[in-house]
């Protein structure tokens, strides 16, 4: 028997919700603003890597056809956890979308 998640997938990108609350002029904090400068992803918060994403969303400067969002927390054990959410058309789509993000995270080399 193989473990399955413990988080459920989305399998299909389709909206299933109101998109009324939009980020597209929501203002870009400092700790954005200095991440992106330096290109250094120490620098983002959690919170502000999500926003930035939704805001280039709502403006339309990218639209997405998959999503892959990961999270690593520690559990109330106080243990490494991690969780994620997918957005995807297809297996085979997310998959691809992951190992595209692996590998252009190691090029970019901005995690010492």
């Amino acid at each position: 028997m193989t473990d399955k998640p413990k988080h459920p997938v989305a399998s299909s990108g389709a909206k299933t919700e109101d998109d009324s609350e939009s980020f597209a002029e929501y203002p870009v904090s400092i700790t954005t603003h200095k991440a992106t400068v330096n290109r250094d992803a120490a620098l983002w918060t959690p919170r502000d890597a999500l926003v930035d994403m939704l805001r280039r969303i709502d403006r339309g400067e990218i639209v997405p056809r998959a999503l892959i969002i990961a999270v690593d927390f520690e559990d109330s054990d106080g243990d490494g956890a991690m969780t994620y959410n997918i957005s995807s058309p297809n297996f085979l789509t997310s998959v691809g979308l992951a190992g595209r993000v692996f590998y252009s995270v190691n090029q970019a080399g901005d995690h010492d």
